[in-house]
């Protein structure tokens, strides 16, 4: 298995947009305007692009 060195920061802001993701799907799933829940939808797919955007860099070191 390889090893690489991951910043904590990198590490930490990880675990915070899964934290955040998860918290936003509660969100959609309990709000039911339609402009709320739009909203809502795109700031989870914020942090889930920033998320995946994360990984990649973890990966391609």
């Amino acid at each position: 298995m390889k090893m690489i060195y991951v910043p904590l920061e990198v590490l930490e802001e990880i675990n915070e947009c899964k934290h955040e993701i998860k918290e936003l799907d509660k969100a959609i799933n309990e709000v039911t305007k339609l402009e709320l829940k739009n909203y809502l939808a795109d700031t989870r797919d914020w942090f889930v692009n920033r998320l995946n955007e994360l990984e990649r860099k973890m990966n391609a070191a």
